[in-house]
């Protein structure tokens, strides 16, 4: 695949969440506590949630008790952030051009979407919204690939068409890059192993949220929901009841700084 066909399958499948926003919503997976822990969070914080999609994240950080900026770019996933999250201040805008303040945040956040930014211009925003000190947190946040089921299931429900975006496309923790001259300094990175469970239609539900199966044709999307299907039957209990064995892959580094 050539870099031009990369970047226009990448730029439709970043705009296409919107189509399913309600099931997005529903169904994607939450912020896990560990991972807010990890960072740092403190009440009273002020935080940007960046490419917030419809508040999985963010409805987490507000708990903890920050002050939540939820910037999203597209209209159908900001509408629905600002019809169901509550406490939340929620901004129609983008990675690459946050509608948010210079020097105003303690925590700028990505969780499971900087693979879709340009991200030498995300980092610049980033560093230009935080404070001295400030925190920015890039986090993926998903099933584990590196459990044999779970890497089967990802298999055939991620990449059946096999025009995913490439993998040196969508860096993870190890291989983010700061652009240079970056104030990013004190990088960290971990993983935090959690378990989600949900019944098989909710695992169904997720599967529709997925880049690939919103985008893609009818025989495709059998194809997707076929082979879960019976991935799903292979793993459930008695009681219908799914472990979805998950991994938030996270890193994060501050500004240069004396702290906040």
């Amino acid at each position: 695949m050539d870099d031009a066909t990369v970047a226009a399958l990448s730029e439709i499948w970043a705009r296409s969440f919107g189509a399913n926003a309600t099931g997005y919503d529903d169904y994607r997976p939450p912020l896990p506590a560990a991972v807010c822990s990890w960072l740092g969070i403190e009440a009273r914080w002020d935080v940007v949630d960046v490419g917030a999609g419809t508040g999985q994240a963010s409805r987490v950080l507000s708990a903890a008790g920050a002050h939540v900026v939820a910037v999203e770019p597209d209209p159908a996933m900001h509408q629905l952030i600002s019809s169901r999250v509550d406490d939340v201040d929620a901004r129609l805008g983008s990675a690459e051009d946050l509608p948010v303040a210079s020097d105003s945040a303690d925590l700028v956040v990505s969780v499971s979407a900087w693979h879709w930014f340009d991200q030498n211009r995300a980092f610049d925003e980033a560093a230009r919204v935080l404070r001295q000190g400030g925190v920015l947190g890039i986090i993926w946040n998903g099933m584990d690939h590196t459990d044999p089921w779970a890497g089967r299931f990802l298999a055939a429900t991620e990449t059946a068409d096999g025009i995913t975006i490439p993998p040196d496309r969508r860096p993870g923790p190890h291989s983010l890059r700061t652009p240079a001259g970056s104030p990013f300094r004190h990088i960290e990175t971990v993983e935090i192993p959690w378990t989600w469970n949900r019944s098989v239609d909710q695992v169904l539900g997720l599967i529709g949220t997925y880049s690939v199966f919103v985008n893609g044709d009818s025989e495709l999307r059998d194809r997707i929901s076929t082979s879960a299907a019976q991935l799903l039957d292979q793993r459930g209990q008695s009681d219908r009841v799914i472990a979805l064995p998950m991994r938030a892959r996270c890193w994060k580094a501050r500004t240069s700084g004396h702290g906040l």
